[in-house]
């Protein structure tokens, strides 16, 4: 019987929800602990499906040391919307694959919210990180990653800090399913907000109140 250093990967892992930490929101990581990397045979930075009541992704980092034995996922609030999976909450993990997009749409999240002007600065923000059409993503905030690894950071081209936060909703993506934005990907910027095709609220889960002390009782 094959032991844990050399056991098959799994299909999925099934971690309870807690919150991301606040400077890490909007980045579009979800931090695991390394069992569940060894289960899935992943690595940091590897691309993986986060499904609760909807399916989303995201980029797999490392838990910080004091969440390492606790099968946790940290989540931010945009990506526990996207799960539909509140803190406290299950969610199974997958390893998964994105594809190049040839277009991307993006659309503010917001009614009242009209925008307009070039999209390189989308496309540097979001160049390589999973979307999903259905999503809600923000600009990256002023808060660098903690403990991302230098190669992780190229990847993404994260810099050390970022523009304001402002709140998208991946309007369309062509092929469909999980995609990244690379240098041949069309990014379009629509002016006006669009109701999500799946009737999903513009809001998130840290918008929601009486979730972000689960991780406490742990």
């Amino acid at each position: 019987m094959a032991d844990a250093e050399t056991a098959a990967p799994t299909r999925n892992v099934r971690l309870q929800v807690a919150p991301a930490r606040q400077e890490e929101s909007g980045q579009g990581i979800a931090r695991m602990p390394r069992s569940a990397f060894q289960k899935l045979g992943i690595t940091e930075g590897d691309v993986v499906e986060i499904t609760g009541k909807r399916a989303t992704a995201a980029i797999a980092m490392a838990a910080y040391p004091e969440d390492d034995a606790l099968d946790v996922v940290r989540l931010d609030g945009l990506q526990r919307g996207n799960a539909e999976a509140g803190s406290g909450e299950h969610v199974d993990i997958a390893k998964a694959e994105s594809r190049p997009a040839t277009r991307v749409v993006f659309a503010p999240a917001q009614r009242e919210m009209r925008l307009q002007g070039p999209t390189q600065a989308l496309k540097r923000n979001f160049f390589r990180r999973p979307l999903v059409a259905g999503d809600l993503v923000a600009t990256t905030g002023q808060q660098p990653v903690q403990n991302m690894p230098p190669d992780v950071r190229q990847l993404l081209r994260a810099p050390a800090y970022a523009l304001t936060q402002i709140r998208l909703t991946v309007a369309a993506t062509s092929p469909k399913g999980i995609v990244h934005i690379d240098e041949n990907t069309e990014v379009e910027l629509r002016a006006e907000f669009e109701e999500p095709r799946d009737g999903r609220a513009a809001v998130n889960y840290d918008d929601v109140g009486g979730m972000d002390d689960t991780i406490n009782a742990l």
